[in-house]
């Protein structure tokens, strides 16, 4: 892959509440080059697309 990668990446995953009763998810991914950002972006995005039509 593109760019220079750490050997630990750090993923947090946080989910809280909303007011009108939905689930808020918040993913911060550390240790990511910088030109493959766009990439992780669109990667994360399809993944979490994908579970939203599994669990809707």
């Amino acid at each position: 892959m593109t760019g220079n990668w750490l050997d630990d990446l750090l993923i947090t995953i946080e989910l809280s509440a909303t007011h009108s009763g939905e689930t808020k998810m918040v993913i911060e991914h550390e240790g990511i080059p910088k030109e493959m950002h766009d990439d992780c972006i669109q990667g994360w995005n399809c993944s979490i697309n994908k579970l939203q039509k599994l669990v809707e």
